[in-house]
């Protein structure tokens, strides 16, 4: 008796997780099928749209689009999808004022961003992304009045989910755009000669939720 209820038992629950692996095994077939079909098997490299349009018509340069990205590069392989984002920035200025006091400031940024998600074909023309991404962050701002300087540094990360709808403008072109929930941390340390204390390094946490507002432009290679 004992037996024929350990026999049942164990029969059940293997038949449990032989369909868990055959419902996985039909889904990544079925996955396979879908992004192949819908992307090839290749690389695809694009850009920010938003603000490259943004930047070529001289529209409002403080539209903030809360996505950093300018470039991006993606692997599409068979059952998945990996993308690296890339962005850096660079500007310096400098003046001197009515009382003959020089100022100099200049700002650097880096923002980095590795992601892997999978596809759910909708269509012919369109598709539904999701997946997960990791963020990297390195930023100065430095100062320099009449040769007191203030150099400040930000390093930061942060991890989070990413879903994206895609679409097949032709062949080779795709249009997306995406949402994102980001948790970052970040370090801000200051440095400088002007005599005073400037503080100790300051650590920040923000959860950020990103709509979609940018229109990213591949090409599929």
């Amino acid at each position: 008796m004992m037996l024929k209820k350990f026999l049942n038992t164990h029969c059940r629950k293997n038949l449990h997780y032989f369909f868990i692996l055959l419902i996985f095994h039909l889904s990544c077939q079925k996955s396979f099928g879908q992004n192949r079909e819908f992307y090839g098997k290749g690389y695809e490299i694009g850009v920010n749209g938003t603000t490259l349009l943004s930047n070529l018509l001289s529209l409002n340069q403080d539209t903030d689009t809360k996505t950093p990205y300018a470039i991006y590069v993606r692997k599409h392989n068979a059952h998945s999808t990996w993308r690296l984002d890339f962005n850096t920035s660079y500007s310096t200025s400098n003046d001197v004022d009515i009382n003959g006091i020089f100022r100099e400031l200049a700002d650097s940024k880096t923002d980095i961003r590795l992601g892997v998600e999978k596809m759910v074909k909708l269509s012919e023309k369109f598709s539904f992304g999701y997946g997960l991404d990791l963020l990297g962050n390195y930023q100065t701002n430095n100062s320099l009045v009449s040769g007191f300087f203030i150099d400040q540094t930000t390093v930061g990360g942060g991890l989070g989910p990413v879903i994206r709808v895609n679409f097949k403008l032709s062949k080779r072109i795709i249009l997306s755009t995406e949402s994102s929930l980001y948790g970052t941390m970040s370090r801000v340390t200051k440095s400088g000669n002007v005599g005073v204390p400037l503080g100790d390094p300051v650590t920040n946490y923000k959860v950020l939720l990103t709509q979609p507002q940018s229109l990213f432009i591949g090409i599929l290679l």
